[in-house]
């Protein structure tokens, strides 16, 4: 989700904070992390506004949302201790006009 320059962005901020990262290609998610070598209970999904607008006008967002609330009980262990699933939507509001669609 997102361009490679949001990518490139959230790795210079982690750089220049000592985080350490290594990047993949995930399928379900744009981050995960990890706590030593346990995954820590988040899924984060970066969007921009006009892809959420596409995905919602064109049927993506549902089937996104069903394959994070599914992975989110496998990958937190179970119900009790599901995963939290975080959006960050890109983008200045304030400067957009989004059309899903036509």
């Amino acid at each position: 989700g997102g361009s490679s320059k949001g990518l490139h962005t959230m790795c210079d901020q982690l750089d220049i904070r000592g985080v350490p990262y290594v990047v993949r290609e995930l399928k379900i998610a744009d981050y995960v992390f990890f706590v030593g070598d346990k995954l820590a209970p988040v899924l984060i999904e970066r969007k921009s506004a006009e892809d959420v607008a596409g995905s919602l006008h064109d049927g993506r967002w549902e089937r996104q949302q069903r394959n994070m609330r599914k992975a989110q009980y496998v990958l937190g262990d179970g119900h009790a201790r599901r995963c939290q699933i975080c959006y960050i939507i890109e983008g200045d509001p304030n400067k957009r006009k989004v059309h899903g669609g036509n």
